[in-house]
């Protein structure tokens, strides 16, 4: 996310934004690499993501943890953009907008890790949202009960997703 950390950068290390678009980069990234696949849309996307950040960090009342609440409005600005995308394409299914994942390979590919990773990421980026959205903030290492708070549903319904959202993962790294 160079450009929202280059813009962070540019407001001061006192600033509230730059603190926290530096403190959650990596899970801003990695949220809207579920919901974007091609690198410089989810490039636009990380940027409408610290936008939103911005208009909403004044409403942060502390409530919860500031990881949840920037989870919360990077999950439905990645959301948004499905939407906005499936609308732009004519579909009717917001589950058919999820895109391939971008085939130029890795520049460390050569390791293991970063391998794993690609899959793993594929292998999300292939689920329904529903179920990409419960599997992405599960690894962000948020609980089932700040899921369901953050996605508006029950705590059940989370547990159910993301035990659907492993089983599909599994089915397709065993058929890569």
């Amino acid at each position: 996310m160079p450009l929202i950390e280059s813009a962070a950068g540019g407001l001061g290390t006192d600033q509230p934004l730059a603190k926290v678009l530096r403190m959650h980069a990596g899970m801003i990234g990695r949220i809207a690499s579920a919901f974007e696949a091609d690198p410089a849309a989810r490039e636009d996307l990380s940027q409408e993501i610290g936008l939103r950040l911005w208009r909403a960090l004044p409403s942060f009342r502390g409530d919860g943890s500031l990881a949840a609440f920037v989870a919360t409005i990077a999950h439905h600005v990645g959301v948004e953009w499905v939407a906005k995308a499936v609308k732009q394409r004519g579909s009717s299914n917001i589950d058919d907008c999820h895109h391939l994942t971008d085939s130029a390979p890795e520049p460390d590919a050569n390791t293991q890790r970063l391998q794993q990773r690609a899959r793993l990421l594929r292998a999300i980026q292939q689920l329904p949202l529903g179920l990409s959205e419960v599997m992405v903030l599960t690894l962000e290492g948020f609980s089932q009960n700040e899921i369901a708070g953050m996605l508006g549903v029950q705590s059940n319904l989370i547990a159910v997703r993301a035990h659907r959202a492993r089983e599909h993962i599994k089915q397709y790294l065993e058929q890569i």
